[in-house]
C-alpha cells in the first residue's frame, strides 16, 4: 500500500512539473498571403523580431525554420517552435518583419 501511495505522489509531482518544463515562449501566427495580382503564394516565410523599429537589436530570426510553410496562401505556425528559441520579455514592445521568399 505504501508503494502505491509513493507512486501516486511521484505521478502527481511529475504531472505538475510538465507545465514548467514545456513553458517555452511560443507565439501563434496565422496569415493569408497573396501576390499583387491576387493569386495565392506557395513558398518560404522568414520572421525577424527586433527591439526597435529602426537601428535596433535583432531578438529573433527564424532563418530557415519555416521553409515551405506557405501552402495555397495559408500560413499557420508557432514562432519559437523551430530550432531558434523565442525569448521575449512581457510588457516590452517588439517589431516584427515577415519576408516571403526573401
Amino acid at each position: 500500500m505504501q508503494k502505491n501511495n509513493l507512486l501516486l505522489v511521484l505521478g502527481i509531482v511529475f504531472l505538475l512539473s510538465l507545465n514548467y518544463v514545456y513553458s517555452a515562449d511560443l507565439m501563434a501566427l496565422e496569415a493569408n498571403i497573396f501576390n499583387s495580382d491576387g493569386s495565392v503564394v506557395d513558398g518560404n516565410i522568414t520572421i525577424e523580431i527586433w527591439d526597435s523599429s529602426s537601428g535596433g537589436n535583432l531578438i529573433y530570426n527564424s532563418t530557415n525554420d519555416f521553409d515551405r510553410n506557405i501552402t495555397a496562401g495559408k500560413v499557420d505556425l508557432m514562432i519559437g517552435s523551430g530550432l531558434t528559441p523565442l525569448n521575449l520579455t512581457y510588457g516590452t514592445n517588439y517589431f516584427m518583419e515577415l519576408y516571403v521568399d526573401n
